[in-house]
């Protein structure tokens, strides 16, 4: 005895949309468009030298920090100085 499953037909609807997914560790990220014009020369050379960019960045990112640490200290010794103790 033979038994006939009719096949099952898939709906004929359109695909829903292919969701691109990412990846978190991609280190293939286009900065170009958020560089200035006079930047970007400077970067392309550095992407050559991976070593001397990451200390750059590092460099740069310290520089940021501690001016941010400067900027912050001088208001609040500002603004402590005005204040009246008792």
């Amino acid at each position: 005895m033979q038994i006939n499953i009719p096949k099952q037909e898939t709906p004929s609807t359109a695909p829903e949309e292919m969701v691109e997914q990412t990846d978190i560790l991609d280190l293939n990220i286009e900065i170009e468009p958020f560089l200035p014009e006079w930047i970007i020369p400077l970067w392309n050379f550095m992407q050559d030298y991976p070593v001397a960019l990451v200390l750059l960045m590092c460099l740069l990112g310290y520089g940021l920090g501690k001016t941010i640490q400067w900027l912050l200290r001088t208001i609040l010794i500002k603004a402590a100085q005005k204040t009246k103790t008792d």
